[in-house]
């Protein structure tokens, strides 16, 4: 899993350089998307620092919890994994690094959304002034705006990679996260069945005396 997810967070890193070069060209036809594009690229590289860093405490703690839960159920069974995985941190450092995903995903998709709608009152500034010059010349007006355009569609396409990349981390961590869920589900039903059976025996115990 921890492969997986490192493979996905670099291919989510490396779109930060294509955001820098959108960046760049909008900077250089000063495109009204400049402004947005500028605090995206900043946001993104403080959520892959954030996520890297997480990453990287989560991996430590299942290496030190994995090495403890197998020296631990060699003596007393599956019924100590689940305070073996709540000792080390395992789930919560799941749920947060699943939270700190989930707010890269909104970050993503309200960039994509703030991108369209810029271009597209771009665009419809553009045909106002078009529509001013066909009317000198006696053409008819444009009535409707282009739909998004090919440079809208470039300025959102590293946005929709790291957030393509962003839910593939995040399916990974939602199944670990199942994984525990049932593992503690499992260490419950065997915590239960040996308190059931040491009341049967201090039971039999008792009605010996």
């Amino acid at each position: 899993m921890s492969l997986a997810i490192e493979g996905q967070l670099a291919t989510a890193i490396k779109e930060i350089s294509a955001m820098r070069t959108q960046l760049a060209e909008a900077e250089a036809k000063n495109h009204p998307i400049k402004a947005t594009l500028q605090k995206s690229v900043i946001a993104s590289k403080e959520q892959a620092t954030t996520l890297r860093n997480k990453l990287k405490s989560l991996k430590q703690n299942i290496i030190e919890s994995c090495k403890k839960a197998i020296s631990v159920c060699k003596d007393k069974g599956v019924s100590v994994l689940n305070d073996v995985v709540e000792f080390f941190g395992i789930k919560p450092a799941l749920e947060s690094l699943q939270n700190s995903l989930n707010e890269g995903i909104d970050k993503n998709n309200k960039t994509i959304a703030k991108i369209e709608k810029i271009s597209q009152e771009y665009h419809s500034t553009g045909m106002h002034l078009k529509n001013i010059g066909r009317a000198f010349v006696g053409k008819e007006s444009i009535q409707e705006a282009k739909p998004v355009g090919k440079l809208a569609k470039a300025f959102t396409s590293p946005y929709r990679a790291e957030k393509k990349c962003f839910e593939s981390i995040k399916n990974y961590v939602s199944s670990a996260i199942n994984t525990i869920d049932k593992l503690e589900k499992a260490a419950l039903v065997s915590q239960n069945k040996n308190m059931q059976a040491t009341n049967r025996k201090q039971h039999y115990s008792h009605n010996i005396d």
